[in-house]
């Protein structure tokens, strides 16, 4: 009946405005994430430019892994907004891990692989960069996976995917640049890095 549709239409709507304000966090958290991972690994690197570059990259390449992987199994996962929250949560610990993984593994490693194979820059950045990929690819592929999970929680039908799917992209995109503003303007001037 019509009143039975309407039921369902408001609930539909409902469950797509809470994911869309989950989604806006989980871009507003990304990109705090960023912005501390890259400062982290400034103590790493001891260059910005190197630092920006290696965390640029792994995010990126994060990016499309979990997109790819959660992308192609999406249709075959029971409970996508389950998983969505799942993935949320291992982001969230490798978060709260990253800055005592980049000290007590990272740091130590490097100088331990320089002071015995006096690596020239180029051979010893491509290592650094690659302890750090190890250290954020978990998370960022976490983190592209959300948007195919998500995508499949919302859609109904074929007719509403353009419209959802990109709804649901631009919110997580407005989150990021919100993320960005606040880590770099009022978290860590605040609250310094360790505590941002």
């Amino acid at each position: 009946s019509d009143a039975d549709d309407h039921k369902v239409n408001r609930a539909n709507r409902r469950e797509f405005v809470i994911v869309a304000v989950l989604f806006l966090l989980s871009g507003l958290s990304s990109l705090i994430y960023q912005v501390i991972w890259t400062r982290m690994l400034v103590f790493v690197f001891g260059s910005t430019t190197f630092a920006s570059s290696t965390v640029l990259a792994v995010f990126m390449g994060g990016l499309a892994i979990g997109s790819l992987v959660a992308g192609r199994k999406s249709d075959k996962i029971a409970n996508p907004f389950l998983w969505y929250g799942i993935l949320e949560g291992i982001i969230g610990i490798f978060a709260l891990a990253a800055p005592h993984l980049f000290s007590g593994i990272g740091i130590p490693l490097y100088k331990m692989i320089y002071q015995s194979m006096h690596l020239s820059i180029i051979p010893f950045s491509i290592l650094r960069f690659l302890v750090a990929a190890l250290i954020l690819l978990p998370p960022t592929a976490a983190m592209g996976a959300t948007l195919p999970l998500l995508s499949k929680f919302v859609t109904t039908s074929l007719d509403v995917v353009g419209d959802r799917v990109g709804t649901l992209y631009a919110i997580n995109t407005l989150g990021a640049v919100i993320g960005s503003i606040t880590a770099g303007f009022f978290l860590l001037p605040t609250f310094g890095l360790s505590t941002t």
